[in-house]
């Protein structure tokens, strides 16, 4: 069953419609982009402002959703006090219905979700609500008692994928605020196993697309074997359609993320 708070916190930071004009060549889409973003690049993280001023601009609705927002945040102990108020399994189905709800007014969404909590989300919330498309940008992979029929290289994986990710962020990340110190928090929960909330998503049950930072960065080859992994278990390649293939991608830049978003959308939709 999922938990909604009893004053339900909207997620929606940003909502931008196409303006009357376009740019050349482009007509208005009927699907929204919805990012979910996370806090654990930096504050300064560039993503969210290329996206709210190109999207919009060649004919598509945009979003910017904070699903840490549901959690509460602000009604902790204290500063120097736990940053969660709530157990992982709490947190992620308020998450979870706090994204149902905010998403429901738009029929055709595209959920970009970057980062390992977000992109989670992201797949348990499609498990049940459908999506137009979901593309995944840094995910992870799951514990593996989390996993379902993992394979051995997944089990391989999966154990390290946590503790080196959270070390990529810690190196890049000064002084996070609370959302990136809970996020930190639930990953280090779902590392000893603290939510074991199977991922049964079915491969092809949505038009997905795996992407990973790319730059050289001292992680990157940690984060293409993760998101190679990700990919092979959302694709369906039963019926040898296009619709059922899905490729890991490097991304170079913020900028490239957007053109590439947009084109695969334009391919799949």
């Amino acid at each position: 069953m999922l938990i909604a708070p009893r004053q339900r916190r909207h997620l929606v930071t940003t909502s931008i419609n196409p303006p009357m004009q376009l740019d050349k060549g482009c007509v208005e889409r009927t699907f929204t982009v919805a990012l979910i973003d996370s806090s654990l690049y930096g504050g300064s993280d560039p993503w969210l402002g290329r996206f709210a001023s190109a999207l919009p601009c060649r004919g598509i609705h945009f979003l910017a959703i904070d699903v840490l927002a549901s959690l509460s945040l602000g009604e902790g102990k204290g500063e120097g006090d736990q940053t969660l108020p709530l157990s992982a399994k709490d947190s992620f189905e308020r998450m979870h219905a706090g994204l149902a709800a905010d998403l429901a007014p738009y029929p055709e969404v595209v959920v970009v979700a970057r980062g390992a909590i977000p992109s989670l989300v992201a797949q348990y919330y499609v498990e049940s609500i459908s999506l137009s498309a979901l593309v995944l940008v840094d995910p992870f992979l799951l514990p593996r008692r989390v996993l379902e029929e993992a394979t051995k290289a997944e089990n391989e994986v999966a154990g390290a994928t946590l503790q080196e990710s959270a070390a990529w962020v810690l190196d890049n990340l000064e002084s996070p605020d609370r959302c990136g110190k809970a996020e930190l928090q639930l990953l280090e929960e779902l590392t000893r196993g603290a939510y074991d909330r199977p991922l049964r998503l079915e491969p092809g049950s949505v038009q997905t697309h795996v992407m990973y930072t790319g730059g050289g960065h001292t992680c990157e080859a940690h984060h293409r074997k993760v998101a190679e992994l990700v990919a092979g278990r959302h694709a369906d390649d039963s019926g040898g359609s296009y619709r059922g293939r899905v490729e890991a991608r490097a991304l170079a830049s913020e900028g490239e993320a957007v053109d590439l978003i947009e084109q695969w959308c334009n391919d799949v939709l």
